[in-house]
């Protein structure tokens, strides 16, 4: 009897004996693979950063060479066209970048052959001429001898993405692009509404125009920013002369141009609008004796040369410049352009 006794109360001991040993195993087996898991997990990751790491070190070496270097914008603060030395932006800096065998695309600025070409010895000098050109944001130089020494200076709305119109090694064109005379966005300085006329300033003289609000305001507020900031680029030309007609010309500045059309006068001798019933900017000085009545108010009129010495001046222009037709009932076009500036005067 004592046997069986001690045998009963042994089997309970035993039993909880062997349900501890058995949890305590099985802690031990689930901790365990659950530090198996985390570091398989820990090398995995490891290895995806490395391989990466590969890719993107990969890709940078397959991107074509290209160069940075920040240089400073030019300065204006001797342009004879600022209103006053508080209005002269301080110096930026813009970041100018080139890539070798590609060719920029973008409206001619400067073109690098025929009059007013200035060959480079370098693609730097190119970048610098660009810089200190207004309205140029990308240059294009050619150092190989069939077109060696171009330099040719372009705009595009955008310069962080200008078009490309040829690269590879078959190109020999060098180009680049610099962060200025774009619109990025910012808010622009206000314009002067105290600026009563502005000044043509050509190499043959003064054409002053007085401006006329009342007519159209964003027109007079456009032509005001241009002269008060001195934003003008090689583009503001006269190209067209009419005897007995019209002087006209184009105001493509640093700035986007005017983008809204108001019904004008009708046009009398010495008004100044927008040509072909546009919002700009090319436009021209109507010099007929006989007021524009066919044209109804389809121009938008943004100013008048009342002075008989600007009207004069632009009488003399018209006559005396040389012009060239492609046929006798085609526009007489001014073989060699008369670049301006422009000048704000007020009262």
């Amino acid at each position: 009897m004592a046997t069986r006794s001690n045998r009963q109360s042994f089997t309970p001991l035993m039993c909880c004996i062997y349900v501890t040993i058995f949890v305590f195993l099985v802690l031990q087996y689930r901790s365990g693979v659950f530090n198996a898991v985390a570091s398989a997990q820990r090398k995995h990751s490891l290895l995806d950063a490395r391989h990466e790491a590969r890719v993107e070190a990969t890709a940078e070496a397959a991107k074509p060479e290209q160069r940075y270097q920040i240089q400073p914008a030019a300065d204006l603060t001797d342009s004879p066209t600022r209103v006053s030395a508080e209005q002269q932006p301080p110096p930026v800096q813009v970041q100018l970048a080139y890539q070798e065998h590609t060719e920029y695309w973008g409206d001619v600025v400067v073109a690098g052959v025929g009059k007013r070409a200035v060959p480079c010895k370098d693609a730097q000098t190119c970048a610098q001429r660009c810089r200190s050109t207004p309205g140029c944001n990308v240059w294009v130089f050619c150092p190989s001898q069939g077109c060696a020494s171009q330099c040719w200076l372009k705009w595009v709305k955008d310069p962080t993405k200008p078009p490309v119109q040829g690269e590879g090694v078959h190109v020999p064109w060098t180009s680049g692009a610099l962060l200025k005379d774009y619109d990025d966005g910012l808010p622009r300085p206000p314009v002067d509404a105290s600026i009563s006329h502005v000044a043509i300033v050509t190499r043959l003289g003064d054409i002053r125009v007085k401006l006329r609000p009342d007519w159209t305001q964003s027109s007079v507020d456009f032509v005001r920013e241009v002269a008060q900031r001195g934003l003008c680029t090689p583009q503001c030309a006269f190209y067209r002369a009419e005897p007995r007609f019209l002087l006209q010309g184009g105001m493509r500045a640093t700035i986007p141009p005017n983008s809204r059309t108001t019904p004008g006068p009708v046009m009398g001798k010495g008004m100044v609008g927008w040509a072909g019933g546009s919002a700009g900017p090319d436009f021209f000085i109507y010099m007929s004796e006989n007021q524009a009545v066919g044209w109804h108010n389809d121009h938008t009129v943004w100013g008048e040369v009342l002075e008989q010495a600007s009207l004069e001046l632009v009488e003399e222009i018209i006559a005396t410049v040389e012009t060239e037709k492609e046929t006798p009932n085609s526009m007489s076009m001014i073989s060699d352009p008369i670049e301006f500036t422009m000048r704000a005067e007020r009262g």
